[in-house]
């Protein structure tokens, strides 16, 4: 497992803790930011990284005084002129290997927050734990494409927390329950906007209905991946991989409510489990306190007369086809393939966004490349994955372009 329950880097708070944030203008890490303003006095940001949010990022340079700033190479230039008008000054570096390096490796920082979208967070998490670094992990997929190559470097140095609100459930039970047998884990999805929904309702579904989460506030991407629920998948290997659970002993059940995280069951057959409002400031305080205790009222606390009602279903995997897919690669091993269920997603993700390709669509794609292009062998470094990601989005994209198979399905279901 890449998760060691008791490896701590004590963190006195005597003095403000340095923290870089990869990913500031995204959901999570505005969220971070949250948590940062109200307690200056425990956190200084010293790195910040965005993507194409020039204005905000600047903003934030300005707020924070961070020592660096990364962002896209076509974005440098926007956003050297942003922080000009804003009379800030800050070192600007762009989002190359050799970027990604000096903030990750030689900025001066107590903890990384990874809260980058999509694989591309594999590069920053592997080169905050190569420097020994604690890392707050708020990016599923460079642990799906990665996990069996972070576990080498895991062993020696470095240190990971999770804060997918889930998996820092999990991981908060299972430090409290050390001393019990653990039978196995139980993730909890909200379902997302469609999940009573049968094939026939969704073959024109927009993608404004597709963002309409019904409890969480999330970026595009992700909030996509819960109406496939190929986000749940993802997460049934995260935990796979962060807790060292077979894939068997890994459920999941559609809680609409979103008020339980987690569960744990113990092996006399007795469960217990996390509660809280669906609100990120919580797991996101959680992995930059700890292992101190995050401040008091950090979100709303639990009124559960309020909520009335707690319901939970079984996850039909026939109908999610992104939970089948996802246990039949781990119930083979096909590690090497992880990589390309991560990239194919990614890039039917981004079709539908652009209003490219039906809803029902993204699914199919993601099986056609694993039968076209499955049976990859697993990589022996992170650097040589990374070559291979970029060789297979060129087959990929060129796929999509070409092959119209999946999309005349999806119109036919």
């Amino acid at each position: 497992m890449l998760v060691n329950f008791n490896k701590k880097d004590n963190l006195s708070f005597t003095e403000p803790q340095k923290i870089i944030i990869a990913g500031s203008t995204g959901s999570i890490g505005q969220s971070a930011l949250k948590v940062v303003r109200e307690y200056p006095e425990k956190f200084k940001v010293t790195g910040l990284s965005g993507g194409v949010n020039c204005e905000l990022l600047a903003q934030q340079c300005k707020e924070f005084k961070p020592e660096v700033v990364l962002i896209r190479e076509e974005k440098k230039d926007v956003l050297y002129h942003q922080l000009k008008q804003l009379s800030c000054s800050v070192n600007i570096v762009t989002s190359s290997e050799e970027g990604w390096r000096s903030f990750c490796q030689e900025t001066s920082y107590n903890r990384a927050l990874i809260a980058v979208s999509g694989f591309l967070g594999l590069l920053p998490l592997y080169l905050c734990l190569e420097k020994g670094k604690t890392v707050a992990l708020a990016n599923k997929e460079s642990i799906v494409a990665g996990g069996y190559l972070l576990k080498k470097i895991l062993q020696k140095k470095g240190c990971i927390l999770p804060v997918d609100s889930e998996h820092s459930a999990l991981f908060e039970l299972l430090t409290a329950y050390q001393e019990r047998k653990v039978d196995e884990i139980t993730l909890t999805a909200s379902g997302g906007p469609f999940w009573e929904k049968g094939e026939e309702e969704l073959k024109n579904v927009a993608v404004e209905e597709a963002l309409a989460h019904p409890r969480w506030n999330m970026g595009a991407k992700i909030t996509i991946d819960s109406a496939t629920l190929m986000n749940k998948a993802l997460e049934i290997i995260e935990a796979y991989w962060l807790f060292g659970f077979a894939e068997d002993k890994i459920k999941v059940l559609i809680h609409p409510e979103s008020i339980v995280h987690s569960f744990i069951t113990f092996a006399d057959g007795t469960s217990t489990a996390l509660l809280g409002y669906p609100d990120m400031k919580q797991p996101i305080s959680r992995a930059l306190f700890y292992p101190k205790e995050a401040g008091k009222n950090i979100v709303k606390k639990l009124n559960l007369a309020e909520i009335n009602k707690l319901s939970f279903y079984y996850l039909d995997p026939h109908r999610f086809k992104a939970v089948k897919i996802a246990r039949k690669l781990l119930k083979n091993n096909l590690f090497g393939d992880l990589v390309l269920f991560v990239l194919a997603n990614e890039i039917a993700v981004d079709k539908f966004l652009r209003r490219e390709i039906p809803f029902l669509s993204i699914l199919l794609y993601v099986e056609e490349m694993l039968e076209k292009f499955g049976g990859e062998r697993e990589k022996d470094s992170v650097f040589e994955l990374l070559q291979y990601a970029e060789r297979i989005k060129i087959r990929l994209s060129e796929a999509i372009s070409k092959e119209r198979s999946f999309t005349i399905k999806a119109q036919t279901v």
